[in-house]
């Protein structure tokens, strides 16, 4: 089996030196990577250059999401992966950025314009048409409702399997995660070796 992992935040630049970002650090998707990879899975990371890196060989970095884009874009026509788990937190905004480094005695207003989603994006320009789409969906205190309309958003853009959690339930100890798939709950862990063991169980096909 043959996965690709997109981990970590990405950059958007206001100018050459300054930049947005987000508090995604990458530590799940090195989890997910070392139990795929103790598992006889080859794995391949697209990494955020400010994430924590797991210990495999294979891995690429990113900036922005446009690099983050372009990368998918050419990995993902030249080789066949059968599954691709998109954790990369992409801003949902980039910069109407500044040519050189703006001047910091003076205000600063920033324009930010729509990005661009990238998952609905990945199965077409996949080589293998029959690649799985694991996707992410973060909330923060979001009630049930609002949780069932963002994990749907999610697999109107393509995603096979959606894995939800809640910044406002993660703590130094616990880290939970509910897996849906076909719209429905199918699995539900408290740490991220929990989640990271379903996954694997899902890719080898021990879950389904």
């Amino acid at each position: 089996m043959r996965v690709l992992i997109t981990s970590g935040g990405t950059r958007e630049y206001i100018d050459d030196v300054r930049f947005i970002s987000n508090i995604s650090t990458g530590s799940t998707a090195c989890v997910i990577a070392k139990t795929l990879a103790e598992n006889n899975i080859s794995v391949k990371m697209f990494c955020s250059v400010d994430a924590i890196k797991p210990e495999i060989e294979d891995i690429d970095l990113f900036e922005t999401s446009f690099d983050l884009d372009q990368k998918l874009k050419d990995e993902l026509g030249a080789y066949n992966y059968d599954f691709i788990i998109h954790m990369a937190a992409i801003s949902d905004y980039t910069v109407d950025k500044t040519q050189g480094k703006l001047d910091s005695t003076q205000e600063l207003s920033l324009k930010l314009i729509k990005n661009k989603k990238i998952l609905p994006s990945l199965k077409g320009y996949s080589k293998n048409k029959d690649l799985k789409l694991i996707g992410f969906k973060l909330t923060s205190g979001a009630d049930a409702e609002v949780v069932a309309q963002k994990v749907a958003r999610v697999f109107n853009g393509g995603a096979d399997f959606v894995v939800h959690n809640d910044l406002k339930k993660i703590s130094k100890d616990l880290h939970p995660t509910t897996i849906y798939y076909g719209g429905e709950k199918i699995l539900t862990g408290q740490s991220k070796q929990d989640l990271s063991d379903h996954l694997k169980d899902i890719i080898l096909n021990r879950s389904l």
